[in-house]
């Protein structure tokens, strides 16, 4: 669903809609998806809301440093 709410915020986007783009990264970011903290931080730098942008900035660089830590803990679980 994340995914969906994505691609809606980027036809939106791109066909002017910026508001309602908003929403839906919004949306799929608060449900803890990278990509769309990413194109959240794009859409509100356009914007002129950089320090909004940079909450969001913050929250998908914490999110791919968490991943990349499960990711590394599965790796050492499985070589055992």
């Amino acid at each position: 669903m994340d995914v969906a709410m994505i691609n809606l915020g980027i036809l939106l986007g791109e066909a002017g809609g910026m508001d309602e783009a908003e929403v839906f990264f919004g949306r799929a970011a608060d449900a803890g998806h990278t990509d769309a903290m990413r194109n959240l931080v794009i859409l509100l730098e356009q914007t002129g809301r950089a320090d909004e942008a940079e909450v969001f900035l913050r929250r998908a660089n914490d999110g791919v440093a968490g991943a990349k830590c499960l990711c590394g803990l599965a790796a050492c679980a499985t070589s055992r």
